[in-house]
């Protein structure tokens, strides 16, 4: 049954290996009432414009926004600010 999702948590739980999604779809003959779990398949979208970084190249700012640290074309290192999707497998630690 085709559906939209509205949240996805960031967080995985480590005893289920479950997240938390919020998906919206017509429930006309009420077959799921409020507090029902679901097992679902969700097919994501590809950003055909994004970049796959290591997580050990990804930093955070006092504030907890997510920085990388680059050498620009003088040889000298800049913090760029990223805009992140997901976190894909573990971090190696």
């Amino acid at each position: 049954m085709p559906g939209n999702l509205q949240f996805q948590d960031v967080t995985v739980d480590s005893t289920t290996g479950s997240v938390t999604l919020r998906l919206v779809y017509a429930n006309p003959k009420q077959v799921l009432l409020p507090g029902m779990f679901v097992r679902a398949v969700v097919e994501e979208g590809i950003n055909e414009q994004a970049l796959f970084i290591p997580q050990q190249g990804v930093n955070r700012d006092p504030k907890g926004n997510a920085i990388a640290l680059l050498v620009n074309s003088a040889g000298k290192v800049e913090q760029r600010p990223l805009t992140l999707d997901r976190t894909i497998g573990t971090s190696g630690l």
